[in-house]
């Protein structure tokens, strides 16, 4: 029985990295973040996301037991363009005010945009939030500075957004380019 178990572990080891779902690294066990890397083949660059730990995984698992299903979005989340500019303007305010001069400069240098990825179930809960980066934003930021912004946008009201049909969530992108 044990050797069953173990060679099942085995096969399963050596089957998950080929089913498509990003691999996650753990960035800081002591600030819960973790850190996923999908590689782009077209564009030949990779694309980092930081989230907390755990809760890619806990989105992929209810995708795969058909719980919650993305629904797209076809022009816009919210209501009207007031609603979107407000809550557009409240995160970037809250990353603006988190972030000093110097971090903002090492990002502006190393032309690091971020994207900070809400993704928002029925119920307007937010499931997971992630910041999205073309670079390693690890190395321009400490991890304690990544869990603060990560944990002060996810606490942001939904407001004016339109009503998400049951079993579904949306997917909410803001950009944040800094230019040199």
């Amino acid at each position: 029985m044990r050797q069953l178990i173990k060679k099942l572990l085995l096969l399963l080891m050596l089957v998950y990295p080929l089913t498509g779902v990003a691999q996650t690294e753990v960035i800081s066990e002591k600030y819960k973040l973790e850190k996923k890397c999908l590689n782009k083949e077209i564009v030949k660059s990779k694309r980092y996301s930081y989230h907390h730990i755990g809760e890619f995984y806990k989105l992929k698992d209810l995708e795969l037991t058909n719980k919650i299903k993305q629904k797209s979005v076809d022009f816009s989340a919210f209501r009207n363009r007031v609603d979107e500019i407000k809550f557009r303007n409240e995160v970037l305010n809250t990353v603006n005010k988190l972030l000093s001069q110097h971090e903002k400069k090492l990002l502006s240098e190393n032309q690091c945009n971020l994207l900070f990825a809400f993704y928002i179930d029925e119920s307007y809960k937010t499931i997971m939030v992630e910041i999205v980066s073309y670079k390693e934003v690890d190395n321009i930021l400490s991890v304690r500075k990544i869990v603060k912004i990560i944990d002060k946008i996810k606490k942001k009201r939904l407001k004016g957004i339109i009503p998400i049909p049951k079993g579904n969530y949306i997917k909410l992108t803001i950009v944040r380019r800094y230019n040199a």
